[in-house]
């Protein structure tokens, strides 16, 4: 069974109802949660992932990121000297996550992407919302 989130994200990719700005890696996942849950879950925005990440953390929703992902759940990275912001994506299984992000510069959607995991930095934070 695909996960929700997974699955809207995939469509996200090529819909310009969702955010394909530089940048804007946790508006695109507000926008595809909302897409999922509608507003359920709004308590726990944030202007950047951060921040997010710092509320997602305080709940029962939040995992060691020491566990197997599955596919839906919310991965953070807390900020580094070059991006202070910190950065959020959604991993659709086999090692591969879909964000908004530099990384996807060259992307025919812009800054939307798929991004192996295993290229990119250790994350902090797992988010496993009901599938």
């Amino acid at each position: 069974m695909t996960h929700k989130l997974a699955e809207i994200a995939q469509k996200a990719l090529s819909d310009s109802a969702f955010t394909s700005e530089v940048s804007m890696c946790q508006r695109f996942f507000r926008q595809v949660r909302q897409r999922a849950y509608g507003h359920k879950y709004d308590q726990f925005d944030a202007k950047w992932a951060v921040l997010a990440a710092r509320k997602w953390n305080k709940t029962g929703y939040s995992l060691l990121p020491d566990v197997t992902l599955k596919i839906g759940d919310v991965v953070y990275w807390s900020a580094t000297l070059d991006n202070p912001f910190g950065h959020v994506a959604i991993y659709i299984g086999n090692h591969r996550v879909i964000h908004n992000s530099i990384l996807n510069r060259f992307s025919p959607n812009k800054w939307k992407g798929i991004s192996d995991l295993r290229d990119m930095r250790p994350y902090h934070v797992i988010v496993r919302l009901p599938a």
